[in-house]
């Protein structure tokens, strides 16, 4: 992992993240990475282009990322796409504005490689009967 627990808590505003355990905020830090990995092409392992780690945007979208894993985690209510719920007498109703995914395509274009990727293209053949 590129980035700690403890750069999420710090990073964060919300209390949900800083008192979310460690353990579970590495598994958020490890969703993050991998959809970023995913995005970019690689891991940010090759030690001549970035000789301490990934940039300091890729680290922040890292952050910014785990953040909205760990309080989507945190919130039942959110990952279940409830606007409002009630339980006996108790009812409460979350805002009209859902949580949306952090964007993290500007910080990232810079880092993004094609070379080596598999092409994606898709073959359509037809035959007559």
């Amino acid at each position: 992992m590129y980035i700690t627990p403890k750069d999420v808590k710090e990073y964060s505003e919300f209390r949900a993240v800083q008192n979310r355990p460690d353990p579970k905020l590495e598994k958020d830090i490890l969703r993050a990475e991998t959809e970023i990995f995913a995005y970019c092409g690689h891991k940010f392992d090759n030690a001549t282009k970035y000789p301490n780690g990934p940039p300091e945007e890729v680290k922040l979208a890292f952050i910014l990322l785990a953040e909205y894993y760990a309080l989507i985690a945190a919130n039942e209510s959110l990952a279940k796409g409830f606007k409002s719920e009630k339980i006996g007498g108790y009812s409460y109703s979350i805002g009209d504005n859902p949580m949306n995914k952090p964007s993290f395509i500007s910080m990232l274009s810079a880092y993004v490689q094609t070379a080596g990727m598999a092409k994606r293209k898709v073959d359509f053949r037809m035959r007559g009967l």
